[in-house]
């Protein structure tokens, strides 16, 4: 008997269903038909929760105008679209979501470019470093060029000071060698004068150079004083000049020590 009471309100709501859609097209406003649906599902759940007289009354309720039909259409759709994205947002949130492996690699590839990026400033350290050490080799290559010059020039230097010495001391060798010549072609006797007034040193050294026979002749003529003061200065020397000057070498430190001073 229920069914048979909900049948013709069905129908009533089909047929004004039906009436709606109808003045919807001939207004232009096809939404009048969208604002009935909510309704009509509205009537089609009303008996179901409550009498057969309130669907009756829902059903035969004056429709709403088109601006409230808009805005129930808008908040249905507005609704499913919420539904729909409620729905999506968790799968769309774990496809976002990156997985492990994407994880795994990402990681790698920031660890890499981290690394060479270290590499790459550990490289240029490293060039500044050579280039600081190729600058200082420069450097020192030419602080030793320099030195070099300067060791050459030194050298060179020196040389010429040891030939202009030679040549000197073989000028002086020679005055010298002139002087004893002169010496031991005179008389013992004037020698013995000359010596006797002469200053020491330069007495000394020509009787180092004179030959021993020719020395002993004028030692023998010179004063006792000065004869002893000249052995003296003979015998104090280091080294053997006559053996060094070409001379008897050995024969005049003999006739010193032998011979007697009256």
């Amino acid at each position: 008997m229920k069914d048979l009471r909900l049948l013709p309100l069905v129908i009533i709501a089909v047929g004004a269903l039906l009436v709606l859609k109808g003045v919807g097209l001939i207004v232009g406003e096809p939404n009048l038909v969208g604002g009935s649906r909510p309704a009509l599902a509205q009537d089609s759940a009303a008996p179901q929760d409550g009498g057969a007289q309130e669907t009756a009354g829902q059903g035969e309720a004056p429709q709403p105008d088109g601006q409230d039909q808009t805005s129930a259409q808008a908040g249905a759709d507005g609704q499913k679209a919420a539904a729909t994205t409620e729905r999506k947002t968790p799968e769309a949130a774990k496809a976002d979501e990156p997985s492990f492996l994407e994880r795994v690699l990402g990681s790698e590839s920031r660890s890499r470019e981290a690394i060479l990026d270290s590499l790459g400033e550990r490289r240029q350290e490293l060039e500044a470093r050579e280039k600081e050490l190729d600058l200082r080799e420069n450097l020192l290559k030419a602080a030793e060029q320099r030195l070099e010059q300067r060791i050459a020039e030194l050298k060179d230097l020196e040389a010429r000071i040891t030939a202009v010495e030679a040549e000197r001391k073989g000028e002086d060798d020679e005055r010298m060698k002139n002087v004893v010549t002169m010496y031991e072609s005179m008389k013992p006797k004037d020698a013995a004068r000359i010596f006797n007034r002469l200053d020491m040193s330069v007495v000394s050294k020509v009787a180092s150079l004179m030959s021993a026979r020719q020395m002993a002749l004028v030692l023998a003529e010179m004063d006792s004083e000065v004869a002893q003061r000249l052995t003296l200065e003979l015998s104090a020397k280091s080294a053997d000049p006559i053996a060094d000057t070409g001379g008897a070498g050995g024969e005049l430190p003999k006739i010193v020590g032998t011979r007697p001073v009256n």
